[in-house]
Parts: structure tokens; sequence; C-alpha cells
């Protein structure tokens, strides 16, 4: 028979053999649950796609696209665009090349830019040789560019004016067979658009046309938009060459961009 004094040695015994157990226990029950992660640690990450070349180099950490960007590439990527043109061309009044339209335009699209504007150019022959478009013309020829954008007008006097918009456009096709040629309608401050300047959209058009060229009319941007120039009220600034850049790029054949 176990005596008093037995009994009250085995029950701090058996007290410590249950903490024991329950701690045993606690710890399985840990290892098995679900870890949550610090606050602000693992939320979905947000991408920001500065550019179309951004998008298709984006992946995961796994190596493929990732599911918040785009994985195709643009249409026109490889393609190279020679542009002709005036100072809008040139980029005068972008605070950078790199903010110019024809260099928005070429990044969005994926192109090899090729820009031969000159500031104070245009279509007409009576203008000093240098500016005349004849020979940025060349110039386009003997890089053979895959596309040939050509803008502007803004500059034109009416001196021969006939024959040196046509002269652009045959002269292109004879150099350039096989390539794709755009005109784009001229653009103008943030006046009226002048009734000349009317003319010389219509000649341009016939004359892309006749060679088989894309005639882009992207109407009068700036009309009463004085807030897209510089100080001179000449020249569209960064917001500007944007806002060309984007009326471009949505006339633009589906084949090499837009």
């Amino acid at each position: 028979m176990k005596t008093r004094n037995q009994s009250a040695r085995r029950w701090p015994q058996l007290t410590l053999l249950v903490v024991v157990a329950l701690a045993a226990a606690a710890l399985v029950a840990l290892a098995f649950m679900p870890r949550q992660a610090p606050a602000g640690v693992g939320a979905e990450p947000v991408l920001t796609i500065a550019s179309s070349e951004d998008a298709a180099s984006a992946t995961n950490s796994g190596g493929a696209p990732s599911a918040s960007a785009p994985s195709a590439t643009p249409a026109g990527t490889g393609l190279t665009v020679a542009f002709i043109g005036d100072s809008y061309t040139e980029g005068v009044g972008a605070s950078d090349p790199s903010l110019r339209w024809t260099t928005l335009l070429a990044a969005a699209n994926g192109w090899e830019e090729l820009n031969l504007g000159v500031s104070g150019a245009s279509y007409g022959q009576g203008l000093e040789e240098w500016i005349s478009y004849a020979v940025q013309v060349e110039e386009a020829i003997e890089a053979q560019p895959d596309v040939v954008i050509v803008s502007g007008g803004l500059n034109m006097s009416e001196l021969d004016q006939e024959l040196g918009v046509e002269s652009v456009f045959t002269d292109l096709r004879a150099g350039l067979p096989d390539a794709r040629i755009i005109a784009v309608s001229p653009f103008w401050v943030s006046t009226a658009y002048p009734a000349q300047l009317t003319l010389t959209s219509e000649l341009i058009e016939a004359d892309v046309t006749a060679v088989g060229g894309q005639y882009l009319d992207v109407g009068h941007l700036f009309e009463d938009e004085f807030q897209y120039f510089e100080l001179d009220g000449l020249h569209p600034d960064d917001a500007g060459h944007q806002l060309i850049a984007n009326a471009v790029d949505a006339g633009l054949p589906v084949e090499i961009g837009g």
C-alpha cells in the first residue's frame, strides 16, 4: 500500500510529464502553421513599363514573361525609318532629342530612326539648295530605309511648290522602289490654318498617292492650343511633340506600328 508521502512525490513528476508533452505538441503544431510575411513584404509587385522595349524584356523570377507585362514586340520592330522634314522633324522645341516626335514614334514602334530633318527646310524648289527636301531625299535613298515619313510644308513659299512636292515623291519612289512612303499633312501653329497650306496639303496627298504611298491627315492639331508651344509661338514643346507622335502613330498602318 502506497503511503501519502509516496503519492505526494509522484505529483510533481506527473505534472512535469504533462508540461513536456504539451510543449512538444505545441512545437509540432507551430512547425506546420502557415507563416505570415511581415507587413509590406510579399505584396504583388507593381511593374512600371516605361517603353515597349521595357515591356518586352520584363520577366518574372523564373525567366518567363511577367503576367503584368505584354510579351509581344511592336509590329515595326527592326524596320529602319527615315524622316524627312523641317524644324518640327529636327526636334526644335523639345528639351532633348529623345523627346522629339520622330524619336518618340520610333521608340514606341521598335524602329531604327534616321532623322534627316533640317530647320527651315520644305518641299519648294525655290528654296536654297541646302534646305530643300531634295537634299534629304538623296540622303534617304543612299540609306535605303524600309519606310520614309515626310512631313512639313510650313516653310513653303508659293514658288515652284507644285514641282517641288511632286519631285520629292517621284524621286523617292525611283530610288526606293520597295520602300513604304508616308506623307503627313503639314503642321501649323495655334492660329487658323492658312488657305495656302490647305492647297499644299492637297498637292502632297495627290503626289504621294500617285507613287503608291500613303497620305496621313492628322488635321490641325494645334488650333487654339497655345500651351503646346515654346515662347516663340512657332515650335512645339515636349508636350507638343508628344501630341504629334500620338497623332501620327494613330494613323500608321498596323503592320509597321500604330
